[in-house]
């Protein structure tokens, strides 16, 4: 079954760890399914693909009515691919110090720490 990027998106923004189970099951069983089934099947969905998609577009109703949303990713998650090219560049202005001690690319990567530890600090 083939879901909309949409609705998976919709479901990652979901905490379900905190969610309201006891309610959702007793929104889902009160659900006549064999009543949707039937109605898809009436308007010509041999497939089933129309109703897969009406499941999962139920689902995600009632997930967002009983589920609380995640909560934003803080500020520091975005600077962690920065911190991660700074140590990498560390280790390698190291390396290019040690077999060329008057290279000029260990300027360049000089300069390109600076550049990231600024970008850090901001």
């Amino acid at each position: 079954a083939v879901v909309s990027t949409q609705s998976t998106g919709e479901f990652r923004g979901l905490n379900v760890h905190k969610a309201s189970f006891e309610e959702i099951q007793l929104e889902l069983s009160s659900i006549d399914w064999d009543e949707l089934l039937n109605i898809c099947e009436e308007i010509g969905d041999p497939e089933g693909e129309l109703f897969k998609e009406l499941i999962v577009q139920t689902v995600l109703q009632i997930a967002v009515k009983y589920c609380p949303k995640k909560k934003q990713a803080t500020k520091r998650s975005h600077l962690e691919p920065l911190r991660r090219r700074r140590r990498k560049l560390r280790s390698r202005i190291h390396a290019v110090k040690t077999n060329h001690p008057c290279s000029i690319q260990a300027e360049k990567i000089e300069k390109e720490i600076f550049s990231l530890d600024e970008k850090i600090k901001n």
